[in-house]
Parts: C-alpha cells; sequence; structure tokens
C-alpha cells in the first residue's frame, strides 16, 4: 500500500531555520515515546513532511537497525531519521544503585 501526503498538505510548507537545517517540509518533530510507537508511526511523520522518530533506548542494536530498515523502505527516500536514546547518569545518592528509573503504568503501585 502507498501513501502520499493528504491533498491539502501538498503545496503546505513552512519554511524556517529548523525545516531547513533537518531536511524536512514542516516543523514538526515526531515525539519518540519508547514502547509506544515504532518505525511505522516514524515512516508517517515523514511522509507528512516533519521529522520520523524512532525510540531507541529499550532496543538492542539489532533491533535498531531493523527498526531503521523498516523505516528506509517505507518512508520518502530523502528523509531524515531521528533515532533517540535515553541519556542518563546516576548521582552517587540515587536510591536505584544507578539503574534507570523505571515506568509504571497508571494506577500501578
Amino acid at each position: 500500500m502507498t501513501y502520499g501526503r493528504a491533498p491539502a498538505l501538498e503545496e503546505a510548507t513552512l519554511k524556517t531555520r529548523i525545516t531547513e537545517m533537518l531536511g524536512i517540509e514542516i516543523p514538526i518533530v515526531q515525539a519518540p515515546m519508547a514502547s509506544a510507537v515504532d518505525w511505522r508511526v516514524a515512516a508517517g511523520a515523514a511522509r507528512a513532511g516533519a521529522l520520523g522518530s524512532i525510540p531507541c533506548a529499550m532496543l538492542t542494536p539489532d533491533a535498531i537497525a531493523a527498526e531503521a530498515a523498516a523505516f528506509r523502505a517505507a518512508a520518502p527516500a530523502d528523509a531524515p531519521l531521528h533515532l533517540n536514546f535515553f541519556s542518563y547518569v546516576a548521582r552517587a545518592d540515587d536510591a536505584t544503585g544507578g539503574q534507570p528509573p523505571t515506568r509504571r503504568r497508571s494506577g500501578s503501585t
């Protein structure tokens, strides 16, 4: 299945410093929400003219390569790709023992 830009967006571009720097058509960076989105969302954002983002912090190197390859196959050929990683430095007095904080689902304890 092939997807294109919505007709209303065909002529829509907004040139800003960020669009020119990143090579995108609209100044939107798709949020790379770990475990909530994958290459499909990033490719959709890229097809719309935004910067597509793949959350990589919870992926293995092989999984990152597979996600990037799937994005490249589905996104426009010249679309830039943002690979996002967590950057965490533990404090000496951190109660987690240097481990990144874990996420809890709403309502869990």
